[in-house]
């Protein structure tokens, strides 16, 4: 089989040596290209079961809809297995390794903070991770290599990067409270244990944000968070983002998936990083 996704938004799956039969499945991935660099052109990731396809325009998962996204398709239907929608588009390829993490680039996103790389479990789609990069055009595919990933930075000054693994910290036991209204900032305790140094807090999805950290005590964090709507949006542009009209999403936000990390610069994930590339990894 092989398969690549159309500008019009579609991926299209054929066999290999029967090409002039026609696709076997369809699917959408984005609406059709409009105008810009946002148009669904990245490489699918094939990892042994499922086949990584990313959108790099706007596209609706379960009503909301999105600037960027990732799915999980069936080999042989098509149907997508989870969906994921992102801030940003994806136009570069992303990349998964030997324990399931997906690395994205994003190329474009409606806001500063929300540029860079996110990283998903590939069994469920969930955003476990990411690189905030602002302003930096992310589009070459990222390369997992040994326990180190090297990404394209495009700022000011281009450049390669290679980021290390952090290990996860303590167990969160409690979060209170536990709900975030949308477009509103709370402080919020999480209890546990063996909490030291400079923690990193960082909470799973893209609408939840973690503004800043404070280590109360061993047994204490007080973390400030803010829900906004970033990943909800209808990317009419992404250079302004007073231009860019949201869509509201049901409120309030749980706070879920939380996770303690010891900071170790530049990179936090919560899940190590396998020692072999199931992607094909493209030198930038």
């Amino acid at each position: 089989m092989v398969g690549a996704c159309n500008k019009n938004g579609i991926f299209y799956a054929f066999v290999a040596n029967q090409l002039s039969a026609g696709p076997v499945w369809q699917t959408q991935l984005t609406r059709p290209y409009i105008t810009g660099d946002r148009e669904c052109i990245a490489a699918a990731v094939w990892n042994g079961t499922s086949l990584i396809a990313s959108g790099g325009d706007q596209t609706t998962i379960n009503g909301n809809t999105y600037a960027g996204s990732v799915r999980a398709l069936n080999p042989t239907t098509g149907v997508p297995l989870w969906q994921t929608g992102l801030p940003g588009i994806v136009v570069g390829t992303p990349t998964e390794d030997g324990s399931g993490v997906i690395a994205v680039p994003l190329y474009l996103a409606d806001q500063a903070a929300d540029w860079g790389y996110y990283f998903l479990d590939a069994a469920t789609g969930s955003v476990i991770g990411r690189i905030s990069l602002p302003n930096s055009y992310s589009f070459g595919q990222p390369i997992f290599t040994g326990n180190r990933l090297v990404v394209e930075v495009n700022g000011s000054t281009p450049a390669l990067v290679a980021y290390g693994v952090t290990t996860p910290g303590p167990k969160i036991t409690s979060v209170s409270p536990n709900t975030v209204p949308l477009g509103k900032s709370r402080s919020v305790t999480l209890t546990g244990s063996g909490f030291s140094g400079t923690p990193q807090v960082f909470v799973s999805g893209t609408v939840v944000t973690v503004n800043s950290t404070k280590l109360n005590s061993p047994t204490s964090i007080t973390i400030q968070v803010a829900a906004t709507l970033a990943g909800a949006l209808d990317t009419m542009t992404f250079r302004s983002s007073s231009q860019v009209p949201r869509i509201p999403l049901p409120t309030p936000v749980t706070v879920a998936s939380l996770s303690v990390h010891r900071p170790f610069h530049p990179l936090s994930l919560q899940s190590a990083l396998g020692p072999w590339c199931r992607g094909r990894a493209v030198p930038v």
